[in-house]
């Protein structure tokens, strides 16, 4: 048998966005594959508030406010929109983790370097 060459080409849609990711999500599921849920984050808009007035104008729950208010506790909320899901194997998702950490040292060696060549491009200073 001979051994088979294969030659990967590389199509891009150039409709695909090009996203940013903030953070991965998942885990092993129940194929006993890798999911992976990548998503972005945006701080939520608050929600709509109904209250209720008092004929003097007063908010009828302004005690309650003004405590919380005083005790400083504020909550915010968060939206996570899941983008992309991806499912691989053990062996695809090894391969990524190797390709992942090959491009970051990549991104290293190049801070480096940026690093060094600002020093010596600054004039010294007597």
């Amino acid at each position: 048998m001979k051994n088979a060459k294969h030659v990967y080409l590389t199509k891009i849609d150039p409709d695909a966005p090009l996203r940013p990711v903030h953070g991965v999500m998942g885990g092993v599921n129940q194929t006993g594959n890798l999911e992976m849920l990548f998503y972005t984050e945006e701080e939520a808009l608050p929600a709509p508030a109904a209250v209720l007035i008092n004929a003097d104008g007063t908010i009828v729950n302004e005690d309650e406010a003004r405590q919380a208010q005083q005790d400083g506790a504020t909550e915010r909320r968060f939206i996570r929109n899941v983008h992309t899901r991806f499912q691989m194997n053990e062996t695809q998702a090894r391969r990524m983790a190797s390709w992942l950490m090959t491009q970051i040292e990549f991104m290293a060696q190049a801070k480096s370097e940026a690093r060094d060549a600002q020093h010596t491009s600054e004039p010294r200073r007597s």
